[in-house]
């Protein structure tokens, strides 16, 4: 079955969440682009995240979560 919509609005809390965690630890100044960033990328939140890793060498953050 498809996920339910709050399932769906929890998820994507979780992402902003999580990039915004990684953004204050590693990259403040880009903390108000966070929607302009996740709206870019919808979809493809694993490539970003793993990116991200990969551009600051945060090996492994994102698997935390």
């Amino acid at each position: 079955p498809p996920p339910s919509t709050a399932s769906l609005v929890e998820e994507s809390l979780s992402i902003r969440q999580r990039l915004g965690d990684f953004y204050g630890v590693y990259n403040p100044a880009k903390l108000p682009d966070l929607d302009g960033i996740l709206a870019e990328y919808e979809g493809a939140e694993q490539e970003l995240f793993s990116a991200l890793e990969t551009h600051y060498g945060a090996f492994g953050y994102f698997s935390m979560y």
